[in-house]
């Protein structure tokens, strides 16, 4: 997690957060009382908070000793933990600061918080009060697992000689009995003593405290006992060992994580078992939420993962998503940086691309953290802790060579966990030749450095393997000129850092050690120390010399100057949030790597920090500047937001103001000033479409809240149609503009949410009765006040048992294909329109109303009729609307569909807007509604500052949906704007809730052909439904209709699904 500087909102502190997650197993976690966070721990003490319902990091925390146990406090944003050294700690998740390191001198094995003070079990109950810090002994019981039940406030546990006790809160015993799966009465009757023979000899033991029952697994069998009367209740054959269980607090649910990635969610009422295979490693914790509504599972494979209970789905899969930074190198002529990171990970960036935005590649050919890399000639290299160097070819990111050192050395994933040798550093030869290897062994906490030499042609070619000395480096190593060379050391006391050697000239090196650096100098054979050696209180991991009065060098988590080699002239620029790996300079700038997975590239001129790249797993990018204006590439948003106070808020929220690239672009100074004067116009388009202007986004940039107020009062399961929302809506600063709430993804009032603007008030509340769905409904609120900031989203949800009654289809199909002018007209569309109509009133519905819109019946008048039709739906009701017809781009780039009268010189003379159809599916009760257009330019575009230019070229056997031109944007290409607008730019207004699937880009012909008697994308659409396995997975259906297209268009049209709601439920089979 990485912090910037602050701004302020609601008048509390603004960072910026970038999500890291866990790079170790993950051990424990635990819930906060109102499900407002969720903890986890891993095996380096990394302890980070999440905001549960996000799913998102807020906070991390680092104990330098093995953390045993952890509880939220109930009422206050703090966690409890204690650790094998024997000290309790608080920590405030708003401040992210440790509030008291309590001394403890006893074994702790859990913590129970009970209200805002927390119960440690050790060899006795302990109360330690928060407030006065004061450590009380309630119970002298030596219990190895306690549960508290919240339906009869008792106390439920068992000693490590099975005596199970029943506490009061008061602390007095009220029963006692034994951990045995023997009935008892049966023991007494037959006159029978208790003996040790007949207790529960399990590793794997999970207390029902409600129900005051126990689980536990014998024989590859789980088993339920009740606790005091030795009554067994239930005993299932299971097909895998467990390695952890939890039971919710109602006694309702039992789940289960195995050795082998699986979990398991049994539903006691019910008696049926879910299972599920999402981890890749051994589940090591699993837990409930209080409210039994959720589960979250962690494992060996740094992963934490969030379920729902009602269906036994996967939420929130909170994986790392930085990694890293050990190594940088930067090609100079391309602007190209190099970066070696951790999990096998490789990351080049284009700085000035083809399409003048940052371009970025992975490579993922190494096992565990990548040391070093390195750029010689047309190819660059690769070294890892696993013992591996990689060759890649620099223009095409192609994997050319591959060698492992030690062929007998095991592949690792850790930094400490490697074989006999591992690859600390590497450099190519000034010839470039030839590459240096630098590995050691790491035996007795000693490392013996070594050295390899091997050919840059081929990586198998060893020509040099020996233990080396400082002046036994061979000489195509050297400087040019000069007869010596320094070996780098590696630095094992910081790991993934190395003690720095670089040639300042001919005759004149710098050297850094430990918390020391030195200019050295050679004269007439012999090394001297040209000045003073520099004494510094933190290691040193990099210097460099950029020119000949000015020094800078990393410290720890800083970056330094110094000015003439004197002491006294050493400034602190900045600073990283973690150690710096690596320190590289180039003609105008400085970079800098670090282990929080951020580069920082700095202006060596002026000593300041211009901007920090993140690059994220799943190919995304982040950079932003020290005001916080950002570029966001495929979404790297997502992984990023700010902490305000203990709360998450999404990027989206403040997007309108620091969504910026091109600023970004600006302050890099690498792209052309037409695309950084286009970028600017779109963010300016951007403010006109959301109804803002420039002068209301300012630094004082407020949200308002939401609180759903009956909260508390919502079950988790409903036999109810409806549920009652009370909602109080409060900015401090600004006045409201609207409330917005959706539904399983469908806005409840519409696009435009329901307005508060007329009431020009800074408070509102409202009472809703919502209609619920079958199955599970996901209720989102937020509102927005005037300057367009949004509030955090308060999300519930609720299952609903409800008999919804019959479902319904309607389903809309629309076709032209003749025109006015008939030089337009088209050959398939009618019968696309009559294929997708055919197949979908096959589908099984109770009811089915179906409307050919076809030809001239394609009208403002017939979809008006429509509206009013759809109006009388149901939540539960499924709407389907198919369009096959031209699409037309008219001068002022805006989009019509063409119907038969349309004048294609003048679209809006005739053609029907899109925001007509975007309307007809809006603000209507059914929820369900899929959207597919097979028209050209159907996917998402913009309309100003766009030229008509050139004709459109035609294949004699392919038919093009579109009139006339093709686009440009004055010498950029519209495909060149369209491409950055869908990298960049989130779209601000909410849709109407459909997943739309469109046939082809916003810049692209859709086709038609003899040759597939249909459109193109319509027929790849019939042949995806008629293969379909899963009638529910419209996911499944577009890769399927994607590739299809890709392959017969030869890559010239390319479907896109616009928009996509996972939380309606589409029968397409």
């Amino acid at each position: 997690m990485i912090f910037l500087i602050s701004e302020k909102a609601h008048g509390q502190a603004l960072d910026l957060v970038v999500q890291r997650g866990h790079l170790f197993p993950v051990e424990k976690l635990c819930f906060h009382e109102n499900n407002k966070f969720l903890a986890s721990k891993d095996a380096r003490q990394n302890i980070i908070i999440w905001d549960f319902m996000l799913g998102k990091e807020i906070v991390r925390f680092k104990d330098t000793s093995n953390v045993v146990a952890m509880d939220f406090l109930a009422f206050k944003d703090v966690l409890v933990t204690f650790n094998e050294s024997g000290f309790i700690k608080y920590y405030d998740i708003e401040s992210g600061d440790m509030l008291y390191r309590i001394p403890f001198n006893a074994e702790v094995k859990k913590i129970i918080h009970f209200n805002n003070n927390v119960l440690m079990m050790g060899d006795g109950l302990y109360l330690v009060d928060f407030e006065s810090e004061e450590i009380t002994k309630l119970t002298p019981h030596n219990f190895e697992d306690i549960k508290f039940s919240y339906s009869n406030y008792k106390f439920v546990g068992y000693t490590l000689n099975s005596e199970v006790i029943e506490l009061d809160t008061l602390m007095e015993e009220t029963k006692r009995g034994f951990l045995s799966s023997v009935d008892y009465s049966k023991l007494f009757q037959k006159n029978k003593q208790f003996s040790p023979a007949d207790k529960v000899r399990a590793d794997l033991v999970e207390m029902d405290a409600k129900n005051q029952t126990f689980f536990y697994l014998e024989d590859k069998f789980l088993k339920q006992t009740e606790l005091f009367t030795g009554i067994n209740k239930l005993k299932k054959n299971l097909h895998v060992e467990p390695n952890c269980m939890a039971v919710d607090d109602q006694g309702n649910y039992l789940v289960m994580g195995s050795k082998d990635g699986h979990t398991f969610l049994y539903n006691l009422k019910e008696s049926y078992m879910m299972e599920s295979k999402t981890h890749l490693g051994t589940v090591n914790d699993i837990e409930f939420s209080r409210d039994g509504r959720y589960f979250a599972s962690v494992s060996d494979d740094y992963s934490v993962i969030v379920w729902s209970t009602i269906d036994g789905k996967l939420i929130h899969d909170l994986k790392s998503k930085a990694l890293p930074v050990y190594g940088l190198d930067f090609k100079e002529e391309s602007k190209t940086l190099f970066m070696a990171q951790d999990q096998g990970m490789v990351t080049v960036i284009d700085l000035k691309s083809k399409i003048d935005l940052p371009e970025k590649y992975h490579q993922t050919d190494h096992v565990g953290v990548v040391s070093d890399i390195k750029v010689a000639g047309s190819k660059y290299f690769t070294s890892g802790l696993d013992n591996t160097i990689v060759s890649y070819d620099i223009k095409t990111h192609q994997k050319l060579d591959e060698t492992k050192l030690d062929k007998k050395n095991e592949s690792v994933a850790e930094t400490k966990s490697y074989g006999d040798e591992f690859i600390y550093s590497i450099q190519p030869s000034f010839d470039q030749s030839k590459l240096m290897v630098f590995y050691g062994t790491y035996k007795d906490d000693n490392i013996v450095q070594k050295l390899k030499v091997v050919s840059t042609a081929d990586l198998n070619n060893v020509v040099k393997d020996q233990e080396v000395t400082s002046i036994e480096v061979p000489e195509e190593f050297m400087f040019p000129g000069s007869e010596y060379y320094y070996l780098p050391s590696f630095n094992y006391g910081s790991w993934g850092t190395k003690n720095y050697v670089g040639w300042i000239s001919k005759k004149e090196f710098i050297v850094s050690s430990e918390n020391t650096f030195a200019l050295y100098e050679v004269k007439n054979g012999e090394v001297f120390e040209k000045e003073p050696m520099v004494q510094l209180l933190d290691e040193v991991t990099a210097v460099v010399k950029p020119n000949a009065s000015q020094f800078f060098f990393s410290m720890g988590k800083a970056l330094y100057s110094m000015k003439d080699y004197k002491e006294e002239n050493v400034r602190e620029i900045n600073s990283h949030q973690d150690v710096i790996t690596d320190l590289i300079s180039s003609n105008d700038f400085l970079f800098t790597s670090s282990i929080d997975g951020t580069v920082k590239i700095w202006d060596k001129q002026i000593e300041e920090l211009i901007a920090t790249i993140v690059p994220f797993v799943d190919n995304s990018m982040l950079i932003f500047t020290p005001d916080k204006y950002y570029l966001s590439i495929n979404g790297a948003h997502q992984h990023v937001g700010y902490k305000m106070g203990s709360e998450f808020v999404p990027f989206e929220n403040y997007d309108l103001k620091y969504n910026r690239p091109d600023i970004v672009l600006k302050r890099l100074g690498l792209s052309e000033e037409a695309t950084i004067h286009m970028l600017e116009k779109s963010y300016e388009k951007r403010l006109r479409k959301f109804g803002f202007t420039k002068d209301q986004i300012t630094n004082t940039f407020y949200i308002p809240t939401v609180k759903i107020e009956n909260k508390d009062a919502i079950p988790l399961i409903s036999d109810k149609s409806n549920l009652d929302l009370d909602l109080k809506i409060e900015d401090e600063n600004m006045n409201l503009d609207r409330l917005n709430v959706w539904v399983n993804g469908v806005p409840y009032f519409g696009m435009n949410g329901f307005d508060l603007k007329a009431n020009k008030s800074k408070k509102a509340s409202k009472k809703l009765n919502i209609g619920l769905s079958k199955g599970k409904n996901v209720i989102e609120v937020s509102a927005i006040n005037v300057s367009g900031g949004e509030s955090i989203k308060r999300k519930i949800e609720i299952f609903s048992n409800q008999d919804v009654g019959e479902r319904s289809l309607y389903l809309i199909t629309i076709g032209v294909q003749k025109f006015q002018d008939p030089s337009f007209n088209l050959n398939y569309s009618v019968k696309d329109a009559t294929n997708i109509h055919d197949y979908f009133i096959g589908v099984n519905f109770d009811h089915s109303y179906d409307f050919k819109l076809l030809n001239e019946d394609f009208n403002l008048t017939k979809l008006e009729e429509l509206k009013t039709v759809l109006k009388g739906s149901k939540p539960q009701d499924q709407v389907v609307l198919f369009i096959a017809t031209h699409g037309l781009i008219d001068a002022d780039f805006e989009y019509y569909f063409a119907t038969s009268i349309t004048n294609f010189n003048k679209p809006s003379e005739g053609g029907i807007h899109k925001s007509v159809l975007d309307n007809l599916l809006d603000s209507i009760p059914a929820r369900n509604k899929l959207v597919l257009f097979d028209a050209c330019h159907s996917g998402e575009i913009d309309k100003e500052d766009v030229v008509m230019a050139g004709q459109v070229e035609k294949d004699e056997n392919v038919t093009f949906r579109a009139a006339g031109k093709t686009i440009k944007y004055g010498d950029i290409n519209v495909q060149k704007v369209a491409e950055l607008e869908e990298l960049l730019f989130e779209d601000f207004r909410k849709g109407n809730g459909s997943t739309i699937m469109t046939s082809s880009s916003g810049v692209e012909f859709s086709m038609e052909s003899e040759e597939w008697n249909n459109g193109l994308f319509t027929y790849a659409l019939i042949d995806a439904l008629r293969t379909s396995v899963n009638k529910e997975d419209v996911e499944n259906l577009f890769e399927n209709v994607f590739q299809k297209v890709q392959d017969l268009s030869k890559g010239n049209q390319t479907p896109t699904m616009r928009s996509f709601n996972k939380n309606a439920t589409y029968f397409i089979k």
